[in-house]
């Protein structure tokens, strides 16, 4: 067939600026330079065509004069005429009438408009409107010399040319330039329908018959080959690429042929996708990406034809859209390659364990064993409530084995085909046996039960002896038994396993008056054998009376820890297990649920005061008291104008507790190294500076006995508690009354980095000495207690250091009934007097 001839001009200006092979070049040009918009080009092309009634004179087209038959008038062409008459002719139609006069008025030649001539003009020139010049012809010409009359003289007219011709071409006797023959032609080979290049190198046969011409070619895979052509004719061209068909095709050169292009049609092969397992194709639509040769992608719904990129090596990857797992090949494709087959497995299906009975899912994982033909055996774990993927082998037959912790190990067996999309196994429960007793006598209860549990699963039964359980799985289980009746609640944490045959949750008789704990709905009012009374009673330490409307707030675990930078801190995290709140009227709280043998810490709580800190060890209740009885006397908030820290002295609770336990007057002592500070020296000053005052000791029955006092830094200071003699007969209460049975307690307030208006730092408890040395409890000689010894590293700051001193002595009294003792902390008070004047009461008792 032919082929097309393609003339890239802007390749071609590329290859002639590379090479010095000639090319036509169409040329449009006169000779004097205007452009030709008529006539031969050169090249056997045309620079144009005229219209009708134009002729193409030297390029250019212009209107056809015809003065045929006329002399005078319009040529038709509106812009020459056909002559002139005589001044005494007319013109009409085209022909002069009346007498002609000559007239040469400005002509040198030609007519006379009267038949006459007015000149003839030189040998090789011509008579031009009355004038005479020489003559050039180049109409149709474009190089060499113009045509002149053969009798042209070269000194008056000498030679005009029409123009030179480019490189390449040469000026024929006609005056025009010809092409010489072209000596390269680009060859390139592509693809018939995409009329891209092809991916391959192809060898191309061209021969020409007339020029008995043969060569061969190879033209490389994207690129053009040179071809240096034999002349000018038509050729034949036999293309021959790997993975396309031959192509035999024809074309003429000319001389403007700049390249060829062949085209060749690619070879096709089958391709289909099937199951590996019965070498069917597969049922679901596909992907195949490939690469090699070539790369692309294809959509495959069945045997489909694939257009390839040539012989050679390919990957392939199918996708199946589902059911099916990716398929990958690698192949060559020859010239002998008809299909090609990729196969692709079956997706793995799901493998689910369930309840034979109830045909849910389990609560344990599985251990799945398979077993086919072939030797096949392969073991997976389904986990507990999901599934797992099994690649099977084959479509036959298969024995699963599943073992599940709590479950009968179980074989089935499945056929697996084409249709199958998930093998569902299952399993028995294994049981065990659940009772529930009274763990004194370790016997069943007499009454019924619900049993919930929780753990591997989730549920609960009706007990009413001991009963057979169903549980959902080998594991860590908790139960919980609650009897109908009689018995408490009883919990059970365990766990479940191949061995375990019987289950017993043990339970507790319901509380009672006297088992020795105090819960439920008892108190120390309807059971004070399991629940002690905390009776507490509120003063100010000022001895200014009472504090009312306080909130009490109770724990069984401390709620301030120890900080030495800025003393004891609230513990936000701890909460009240109990909150008792009095009315404004109202200064004592009573608070009756707690039992004996434990730690009881309170929390005192009143606008303006600073919160107070206890702790109860109920464990110390004596029992000829039944109640445990704290008088408290609260300080008020410390303000800038008060000293640093506040020292209270509180004794045993209220006036009418019986002997021996009764009020005990006391004294309180602080001893600093500027001078001791208590009732009878109320001020204290060092260096003319007040550092202490007495707050209050006044009323010595019950307390307080309140000391404010601002210790240098690291000064001692020794804190003493004393009871001196008093009058039988002014004050009868204090007979049989021993510092020992007193139930003295001092507590440390303070000022601290974040407490400007003070906390409480600290307290020491005569009561707690006895703990430990309960001997001292029968001590009735004893009439002083060192309490502490008092020191601070930054005052007004960090956490005062309180170092308890747990000592007991007895003082020297006079005859006159003075007490002495020493403070056994500075030399001043070594003999250190307390008047029997000290009386407190004075006149009045």
């Amino acid at each position: 067939m032919k082929i097309q001839l393609l003339v890239l001009a802007f390749f071609l200006a590329s290859v002639l600026s590379q090479t010095t092979c000639p090319r036509c070049t169409p040329l449009c040009k006169n000779g004097d330079g205007s452009t030709k918009l008529c006539g031969d080009d050169g090249c056997g092309g045309s620079c144009g065509t005229c219209s009708p009634g134009q002729s193409c004179c030297q390029g250019t087209c212009a209107c056809q004069p015809n003065c045929a038959g006329r002399q005078c008038g319009d040529d038709g062409c509106g812009y020459q005429s056909c002559g002139t008459c005589s001044s005494t002719q007319t013109c009409s139609n085209g022909l002069c009438t009346g007498t002609p006069t000559p007239d040469c008025s400005g002509r040198t030649c030609g007519s006379n408009r009267a038949g006459g001539s007015c000149g003839a003009c030189p040998a090789g020139q011509r008579c031009r409107a009355g004038q005479c010049e020489c003559y050039y012809d180049c109409n149709e010409r474009n190089c060499g010399n113009a045509v002149q009359p053969a009798d042209a003289n070269s000194a008056t007219c000498p030679q005009r040319s029409c123009g030179t011709c480019p490189s390449g071409f040469t000026c024929g006797s006609n005056g025009r330039c010809n092409a010489q023959t072209p000596c390269t032609v680009l060859v390139t080979v592509v693809n018939c329908a995409t009329r891209q290049s092809i991916s391959t190198s192809s060898s191309v046969v061209i021969t020409s018959t007339s020029l008995s011409y043969t060569s061969t070619i190879t033209v490389s895979a994207g690129v053009a080959a040179s071809w240096s052509t034999p002349g000018l004719g038509d050729f034949s061209f036999q293309t021959t690429a790997s993975g396309y068909l031959t192509s035999t095709q024809t074309a003429t050169l000319t001389a403007t042929t700049t390249a060829v292009e062949l085209c060749v049609n690619p070879a096709q092969v089958q391709i289909d996708v099937r199951n590996r397992y019965n070498n069917v194709s597969i049922e679901v639509a596909a992907t195949i990406n490939y690469s090699g040769v070539i790369s692309g992608s294809l959509r495959w719904t069945g045997v489909t034809t694939f257009t390839h990129g040539g012989f050679g090596s390919y990957s392939f990857t199918a996708i199946p859209d589902s059911r099916y797992q990716t398929g990958n090949l690698n192949f060559q494709i020859s010239s002998t390659t008809t299909l090609i087959i990729i196969y692709v497995d079956p997706l793995p299906i799901p493998v689910t364990v369930v309840d034979c009975t109830s045909r849910r899912a389990i609560g344990s994982s599985s251990s799945v064993t398979v077993s086919g033909s072939a030797s096949y055996t392969a073991t997976f774990t389904v986990s507990a409530g999901g599934s797992a993927s099994w690649s099977f082998p084959s479509y036959s037959s298969f024995s699963f084995v599943t073992t599940a912790s709590g479950y009968v190990t179980n074989t089935q067996s499945f056929t697996v085909s084409s249709t199958t999309t998930g093998v569902e196994l299952c399993v028995s429960a294994a049981t065990v046996q659940v009772d529930v007793r009274f763990r004194d006598t370790d016997r069943s209860i007499e009454v019924s039960a619900v049993v919930a549990y929780t753990g591997m699963a989730t549920g609960s039964f009706n007990w009413n002896g001991i009963t057979t359980w169903t549980h959902s799985g080998f594991g860590s289980y908790s139960f919980t038994a609650t009897p109908s009746s009689k018995y408490t609640v009883g919990t059970l944490n365990t766990a479940v396993s191949a061995s375990t045959t019987l289950i017993i949750i043990y339970v507790e008789l319901l509380p009672y008056c006297g088992d020795g704990f105090c819960m439920g709905t008892e108190t120390a009012s309807n059971c004070f054998l399991d629940c002690v009374a905390m009776f507490l009673e509120f003063e100010n330490a000022d001895g200014s009376g009472p504090v009312n409307g306080p909130t009490v707030n109770y724990f069984l675990q401390n709620p301030r820890e120890a900080n030495s930078q800025t003393g004891p801190n609230r513990l936000p995290s701890v909460e009240a297990t109990t909150t008792r709140t009095t009315g404004t009227g109202s200064n004592t709280v009573l608070e009756e649920t707690y039992a004996y043998n434990e730690l009881v810490y309170f929390e005192v709580v009143v606008s303006t005061f600073i919160n107070f800190y206890w702790r109860a060890n109920t464990t110390n209740i004596d029992p000829a008291l039944g109640v445990y009885r704290l008088r408290v006397h609260l300080s008020k908030l410390l303000t800038s104008a008060d000293f640093n820290y506040r020292l209270v002295n509180t004794w045993k609770p209220i006036d009418a507790t019986p002997e021996p336990y009764g009020p005990t007057d006391l004294n309180l002592h602080l001893f600093h190294s500027a001078g001791a500070l208590d009732i009878n020296n109320p001020t204290l000053t060092s260096g003319g500076f007040a550092i202490g005052k007495a707050i209050a000791d006044s009323k010595q029955s019950g307390g307080p006995a309140t000391m404010d006092i601002s210790p240098g830094s690291g000064v001692n200071v020794a804190v003493w508690n004393s009871k001196p003699p008093r009058s039988s007969v002014i004050a009868p209460s204090q007979n049989n009354r021993y510092l020992v049975d007193s139930g003295s307690y001092v507590v440390f307030y303070g000022k601290t980095s974040n407490a400007a208006s003070g906390k409480q730092v600290g307290q020491v408890v005569m009561d707690e000495i006895f703990l430990t040395s309960p001997s001292l409890k029968s001590d009735h000689k004893s009439d002083l207690w060192y309490v502490s010894i008092f020191t601070v590293d930054q005052p007004g700051i960090n956490q005062p250091n309180i170092n308890p001193q747990a000592r007991f002595k007895a003082s020297t009294i006079t005859s006159s009934k003075d007490m002495i003792f020493d403070c056994e902390a500075y030399a001043y008070c070594a003999q250190f007097k307390v008047p029997y004047s000290d009386t407190g009461r004075r006149s009045v008792e």
